[in-house]
C-alpha cells in the first residue's frame, strides 16, 4: 500500500518531533533539501517506499540524512559536527523509541560527500505503526 499523504505526514511529523525534542538541528527538512549554501548543518527526513501491512501492524522505512558543511574547499569532513549530530540522533532514537502510535528503530548508515560541499550520513530508520 502506498502511503496516503495523511499517513506519510503523520509518520514524518512523529519522527520530526522526536528529532526536534533531541535538539538534533534547528533545520529539519522534510523530503528534500533546499539550497543550503547558507547553512552549516541541517537534516532531511523522509519515507523510503511503501507502508507495508504485516500481522496487523504497518511498517515503513524512513531515512534521516545529516548534513554538515565541509571545513574547506578540498572537502575535509567536519567531523565535530557530523559526530555530534550522529550521537544526538542515536540517543534520540534508542531501541523502540515511541512517539504516540509510532515506534522508531535505528538501522544502517552510509556516508558520502555531495557536490555542494557537504558531507552527509544517511540513516535507515524503521517505523512500526500501531
Amino acid at each position: 500500500m502506498i502511503p496516503s499523504d495523511a499517513q506519510k505526514y503523520n509518520i514524518l511529523l512523529a519522527l520530526w518531533n522526536v528529532l526536534d525534542a533531541a535538539n538534533l538541528s534547528d533545520n529539519i527538512l522534510i523530503d528534500n533539501r533546499k539550497s543550503a549554501s547558507k547553512l552549516d548543518s541541517f537534516v532531511v527526513i523522509g519515507i523510503n517506499g511503501r507502508i507495508r501491512n504485516q500481522m496487523g501492524y504497518s511498517r515503513c522505512n524512513c531515512f534521516v540524512q545529516l548534513f554538515a558543511k565541509d571545513v574547506d574547499t578540498v572537502g575535509t569532513v567536519n567531523i565535530t559536527t557530523i559526530a555530534s549530530m550522529s550521537t544526538a540522533l542515536q540517543t534520540a532514537i534508542t531501541k523502540d523509541k515511541h512517539s504516540g502510535a509510532y515506534t522508531f528503530n535505528m538501522g544502517d548508515e552510509i556516508g558520502k560527500r555531495d557536490f555542494l560541499g557537504f558531507h552527509s550520513v544517511i540513516y535507515d530508520v524503521s517505523c512500526l505503526v500501531s
